[in-house]
Order: C-alpha cells, then structure tokens, then sequence
C-alpha cells in the first residue's frame, strides 16, 4: 500500500460573539472548501486522481485531508512557490482561482486560513486572511480568440444565455452568448458537433485559456449535409481533363514506381 500524507486547512477566528469551531461551520462552508481543495490540489479534472479522504476537527476548525504521498509532495512544492514569488500567476487556472475563493471568503467573513501539509510540519503555513492580498495579476490576461470544438449538449437560459459544449480537450465548456444569436440558427444545434469560435482571456506565459471568460464569435457547422448533385457536378467537370489519360500509369509515375 502506497504511502499515505496530509494537507491541512485551520480556519480560524470567530463567529459573531463565538470563537469558530465544527459546530458553527456550516455544511455549505464545508461544501465550498472541499471543492476549493480539490481545484487546488487536482486543477486537471481529466485526470485519474487518487482517493482523499476527509476530516474535521476542534482547533478552531481543522481540516484534514489524507491522500497519496506523491500528491501531498507536489502540493507542498506549489505552497513553497506561492510563498517563495508572493504570487498565485504561476499556477494553473483552477489551482489559482480557489485561492482566490478562499481570500474572497477571508475578506468577507474575516476569517484566517492557514494551510500545510504533514511533510513540513515545522514550516511556516501559507496564510490566507483579510490582511493578505492573494490575487493574480490581471495584466498577464490578454484578450484572445480560440477554436474549440465539441458537441452542443444544452443551449439558452433567461437571464445569461449561453451553450455548453462538450469538448475532448477542455471538457464541458460554458459559452456566453446571446439570446439573439441562438434565436437566428435555423437548425436545431442541439447534440450536434461544432466547431465553435470563441473571444476570452489568455495567459500571456502559459497561453492557458481561461474557460470562465468565453463568449461565443461564431458557430461553425461541422455537420456538413451530402449534397449528391454537388458532387456529380465536381465530376462532370474533372472528367474531360482526363480523357486519354490511364490513371493507373499516372498515379504510378507519381509514386516513381515505373
């Protein structure tokens, strides 16, 4: 059995007139943190991730999870960075936006996180609080414009219309687009495969796409009709072009096979 270590989440201060501890740490508080933990520690949500397990405790709340040695090494490589350069512009898209989840919650409920691992138990933690700034740096997102492609698994919405497209290299992406737009197709776009050009933000060191910024340009049918009439008239057209000519010996003179 592979080795097993541990991240560590403390969050401390208090709650109203009550020092915070697992009884006043809501179910939704818990719900966000596992999830901002994951994006953390596991950012590519294609890939096979081993089993975390999870804990909380009294002191004020600690938050313990237990995974694979291999993974807990390569988190407290990331914190070292973080701390080291002062900076989350380094890191992968989701691993830096949980960051930014928890300052956010830090901010507004004037909570402190402090986060560490059991293989540097003596080490400093990385402090997440309202007096810490964790933010990227917002001049190394360029506007960009991308190609995607993928099949239109859902389409509309009333307020923020938008399309999700199901694509092998990104997952399931959510497109903002307009109403207007999706009212003109004249098909129907639903399950069927697009090509879909799309304008968001890129990271100027990376060239990471950030997937939370697209809004849909253009829809590209993929799904191009048989036209049999179209075709016989593209061969009406070659054929006098090969009259006297054998194919065969053509094809073999080009081979270089004669």
């Amino acid at each position: 059995m592979s080795k097993k270590e541990s991240i560590t989440i403390r969050v401390n201060g208090r709650i109203g007139e009550k020092e915070i501890s697992p009884e006043l740490f809501d179910i939704s508080d818990i719900r966000s943190l596992i999830n901002d933990f994951e994006n953390m520690l596991f950012p590519d949500s294609k890939k096979k991730r081993p089993p975390v397990s999870y804990m909380i405790e009294k002191g004020s709340v600690v938050n313990t999870f237990t995974t694979s040695r291999q993974e807990v090494l390569g988190f407290q490589a990331l914190l070292i960075d973080v701390q080291k350069h002062n900076s989350l512009d380094l890191l992968e898209l989701k691993s830096a936006a949980a960051f930014e989840n928890l300052q956010r919650n830090a901010d507004e409920t004037n909570l402190t996180y402090e986060i560490s691992t059991s293989l540097a138990a003596d080490s400093s933690p990385l402090i997440i609080s309202p007096n810490t700034a964790w933010k990227r740096t917002d001049d190394i997102w360029v506007d960009a414009e991308f190609y995607v492609y993928g099949e239109i698994t859902n389409a509309g919405g009333k307020n923020n219309s938008n399309i999700h497209v199901d694509t092998k290299e990104y997952g399931i992406l959510t497109i903002a687009t307009d109403r207007f737009t999706l009212k003109e197709k004249e098909e129907n776009i639903l399950y069927n495969t697009y090509g879909v050009r799309v304008k968001g933000k890129q990271h100027i060191e990376t060239g990471e796409m950030d997937p939370k910024s697209l809004r849909l340009i253009e829809l590209i049918n993929m799904n191009k009709k048989y036209d049999e009439n179209y075709l016989e008239s593209l061969i009406a057209k070659a054929t006098p072009r090969w009259e006297g000519i054998d194919a065969e010996e053509w094809l073999n003179e080009l081979r270089g096979t004669n």
